[in-house]
């Protein structure tokens, strides 16, 4: 807003013989609508404007946008502004100019890539799914708040995506039951491990939708053999995925971590025999206990990533062994 006059300035020494109008959201509403109905009927060449065009503009004859500072947009700015021309049968060009000297942040740059790569018609779902690995699915969960995918927290964000989609789909509560796995542990596909956001993001789906212990190994198998050594927060990715799978198999609502303690329940039709929590409890009374009813309480010796999926591994083990 402030660099406007400038810029005006700039544009009326350049084009001598243009036809300038300007438009931003401090103008007086009459004074904005006047400059935008010139604009539309052809009584201007040019109109220098902020971002107040991205959403809502519909000039057929407008054919070419230039988008000023354009790594200060977000990605979805960006594929909005980009959508002002191109209208009408006319072909269209945006440019998306940067300062020479400037340096820009990774993810500016990953946001210029994609939407320069990304032009056919229909191409707004996969720039939405690149803007979340991008920039995050919000700042809901993770030690630093700063909200990308794996702050966030795989499971919270796959367990909300699911029961949106079982809500739009009208599946009752018992369909759409995921067990919910919480142990605290970072558990995502590092971006130093897996260069690629859309690949990434592919992998990240294709753990979602992981239904059996087969599919999760074969995902690990993947990963390994197309980059190497999985580190460790991949790895535990990997478990947590087969674990959520055998809980889902059991009938395990949930397990969850907290003060020094492994908390698991069952679900209401769980084919685990409840008789082995109790049997566990009488036995092995300094590593089990019971809380709020039902819940079985296991001590755990270490709180490590590591040590807590083994003792995780273990404890559905001993209530659900494999065949």
């Amino acid at each position: 807003m402030r660099t406007l006059p400038a810029m005006e300035r700039i544009l009326r020494e350049i084009l001598p013989e243009g036809r300038i109008l300007v438009a931003h959201g401090q103008m007086e509403e009459e004074e904005l609508a006047r400059a935008m109905d010139d604009f539309s009927a052809g009584r201007a060449d040019l109109l220098l404007c902020t971002a107040i065009i991205e959403a809502g503009l519909d000039i057929a004859s407008a054919n070419t946008i230039l988008v000023n500072d354009a790594h200060r947009f977000g990605l979805a700015q960006l594929y909005q502004l980009r959508g002002r021309v191109g209208r009408d049968r006319l072909r269209a060009y945006a440019y998306f100019l940067l300062p020479g000297e400037i340096l820009m942040t990774r993810e500016a740059s990953q946001r210029l890539a994609v939407i320069t790569d990304l032009t056919a018609l229909g191409s707004g779902f996969r720039i939405a799914s690149h803007d979340l690995e991008i920039r995050g699915g919000g700042n809901l969960l993770g030690k630093d708040q700063s909200g990308h995918i794996h702050q966030v927290g795989y499971e919270l964000y796959t367990q909300l995506l699911s029961e949106a989609v079982a809500e739009i789909s009208g599946r009752t509560e018992a369909e759409r039951e995921e067990p919910e796995l919480e142990l605290r542990i970072p558990a995502f596909l590092p971006d130093d491990y897996i260069a690629e956001p859309g690949i990434r993001l592919d992998f990240y789906r294709k753990f979602a939708a992981a239904r059996s212990v087969d599919a999760a190994d074969d995902l690990e198998l993947s990963m390994l053999d197309r980059f190497g050594r999985l580190p460790d927060p991949a790895e535990a990715l990997c478990d947590m995925t087969r674990m959520r799978v055998r809980m889902r198999e059991a009938g395990i609502r949930e397990l969850k971590r907290g003060n020094g303690s492994l908390y698991l329940s069952l679900a209401d039709r769980s084919s685990v025999d409840r008789s082995l929590l109790v049997r566990l409890v009488t036995r092995e009374r300094g590593l089990f206990s019971f809380v709020r009813g039902e819940v079985l309480a296991m001590r755990l010796e270490a709180e490590s990533p590591s040590e807590v999926v083994l003792a995780a591994k273990n404890l559905l083990n001993r209530l659900s062994p494999r065949g």
